[in-house]
């Protein structure tokens, strides 16, 4: 009995070894990605379908569609648009510009597509860069010709996205193994590009466009002040179009930062140290462009109170005097402008009970030693003027 009791577990034990197990599969292995899933690529956008889509007139009233299409285009590209789509982007970038004047709901995701270009194109290869140079230039030729969109936040956002496009600090936080295999363009590629390109003629017309916007102003003279920076090429673009009498004109507008001033000052050093002294001789030489300056000059010396407005008012002393050393005929002295700088240059030690010095002191400041010896040098050069001389 005993020895028929210990069998019966071992017996029991094989019974449950020879029933079948049925091998029911993990659910995760039915959901999980297969590999072949992980490395299958994003396919392409389709440009063309986006294209005839944008201008079939059977679909001009599905613009959720249309928008959505637009999104979907941005999220595709949102690390950078690759160069060999360009021919296709500026399409649809005109196309959009024609839909935003016509329904504003486009203007948004308009603005999106074009905030991406201020980040860097892809190239497959390091070579493709002098491959599609020329379609690049073409590409920011045109990319300037949008500014003929009279919308104010279409205008902005061109204007920022380009001066983003060419700052040293433009460079990209991913990881170059993050472009799928593509390589960024760097800034100075891009700086060249537009320097090519027709962006700086494009930029000097713009400005009789938006001249009553002074935000506008700011961020083209901005966006110039770097393209002409040690670039006699962009410079001789400019003067074509009679950039310096275009700069001088508003630059008196009213403005409570001072940025527009001391920019335009600035950008007119850049024309003066790269151009063409002829060409320039010819746009100064007229009363209105010396009577603005006159204008600026006097205005800074009245408010000289801050270290700022006291460098400022030297450097437009500068580009006083180089003005006259390139035309000893300019208007100085029609204008009587070339009499108030004899008049500070001999204050205080000729005394006069003019208005101008009234409230006019000079300090132990080094901008103020500096504007003594410009004022100085002013006069000698204005010693030239065959007008004063004739007056002798």
């Amino acid at each position: 009995m005993a020895t028929l009791m210990q069998q019966q577990p071992t017996m029991k034990n094989i019974a449950l070894e020879t029933i079948p197990q049925k091998r029911f599969p993990l659910v995760h292995v039915l959901t999980s990605k297969t590999e072949s899933d992980e490395i299958k690529k994003e396919e392409p956008f389709n440009f063309e379908k986006t294209i005839k889509f944008l201008i079939d007139p059977h679909s001009s009233h599905l613009i959720d569609r249309r928008i959505r299409l637009c999104q979907k285009l941005c999220r595709h590209y949102q690390n950078g648009f690759a160069v060999k789509d360009l021919h296709y982007l500026m399409k649809i970038f005109n196309i959009l510009g024609d839909l935003c004047q016509q329904q504003p709901n486009y203007i948004d995701v308009f603005i999106q597509i074009l905030q991406n270009c201020s980040k860097p194109f892809l190239l497959d290869k390091s070579t493709d860069g002098e491959i599609y140079s020329s379609a690049l230039v073409a590409f920011y030729s045109d990319f300037g010709y949008l500014l003929r969109i009279p919308i104010k936040r279409i205008q902005k956002c061109i204007l920022e996205t380009l001066f983003k496009s060419i700052q040293s600090s433009n460079k990209s936080a991913l990881p170059s193994n993050d472009y799928d295999g593509l390589k960024p363009t760097t800034v100075d590629y891009i700086l060249r590009i537009q320097r090519h390109s027709d962006l700086c003629e494009t930029l000097v017309k713009t400005l009789s466009l938006i001249e009553n916007d002074l935000s506008l102003r700011i961020l083209i003279i901005k966006l110039l002040q770097t393209l002409s920076s040690k670039s006699p090429e962009c410079i001789a673009k400019m003067l074509t179009h009679d950039c310096v009498n275009r700069l001088v004109l508003r630059m008196n507008d009213t403005d409570s930062s001072g940025e527009l001033l001391f920019r335009t000052i600035e950008l007119l050093w850049n024309l003066f140290e790269y151009g063409d002294e002829e060409q320039i001789s010819e746009q100064l030489n007229s009363r209105v462009t010396i009577s603005l300056l006159q204008e600026a000059f006097l205005g800074q010396v009245t408010q000289s109170h801050s270290q700022y407005h006291r460098q400022l008012r030297n450097d437009i002393l500068v580009v006083c005097s180089l003005i006259i050393s390139l035309k000893p005929d300019a208007p100085f002295v029609e204008t009587g402008f070339a009499k108030q700088l004899l008049l500070f240059a001999s204050y205080p030690e000729l005394r006069s009970n003019n208005p101008l010095v009234k409230n006019f002191k000079l300090t132990t400041s080094q901008e103020d030693f500096e504007l003594k010896k410009l004022l100085f040098n002013t006069v000698v050069v204005l010693s030239r003027n065959p007008v004063i001389n004739e007056s002798k």
